[in-house]
């Protein structure tokens, strides 16, 4: 694609023409459409994406910026996202999941700070449910206050069985 193929490519979208915009994207560097597609929106930019066929659409996303490239990973479906992500090379997948990675630890911290808890967006109680923290056999016989957790058995070591700080000392010999 060239500058002049912009109000082409606008036409297309606008007839919804997507076999004439797969055709104009394979046409031309993979690079050289992400630059121009970046100037769409996100929404447009995915619709486009889909009728690409699939390594072509993996060249092209990997040269989109990483915030667009994020921005598009939101609107996609899981299975066009593993798909896309199959295609793209190890490299620009690595650098990609270090963005998405860093995103989804923005938003949790920004829940976390408005009290926010879980997917469905419920408020953190003020007090804890004994139904969530108790088995359901206990919260029949016990009452809340007599409850204690139950604990992780532990064995004494057999005497003279190695430590796992002894193992490497042990294998060099």
């Amino acid at each position: 694609m060239n500058p002049f193929d912009v109000d082409v490519l606008r036409d297309l979208l606008a007839r919804a023409d997507y076999p004439a915009i797969a055709a104009l994207c394979a046409g031309s560097h993979p690079a050289t459409a992400a630059e121009v597609l970046e100037g769409f929106s996100p929404e447009q930019v995915r619709d486009i994406l889909r009728h690409l066929e699939d390594e072509l659409r993996a060249d092209v996303f990997t040269h989109f910026s990483l915030d667009f490239q994020v921005d598009l990973i939101t609107l996609l479906k899981r299975r066009e996202v593993a798909r896309l992500m199959t295609d793209m090379p190890p490299d620009d997948r690595a650098d990609l999941f270090k963005s998405l990675s860093e995103l989804l630890t923005k938003h949790a911290a920004a829940r976390r700070r408005n009290g926010v808890v879980g997917s469905r967006g419920r408020k953190t109680p003020s007090t804890p449910n004994p139904r969530r923290i108790m088995p359901a056999a206990d919260r029949r016989t016990r009452p809340m206050a007599f409850y204690s957790p139950p604990r992780v058995a532990t064995y004494p070591r057999a005497a003279g069985s190695p430590v796992a700080e002894d193992v490497p000392a042990q294998v060099a010999r």
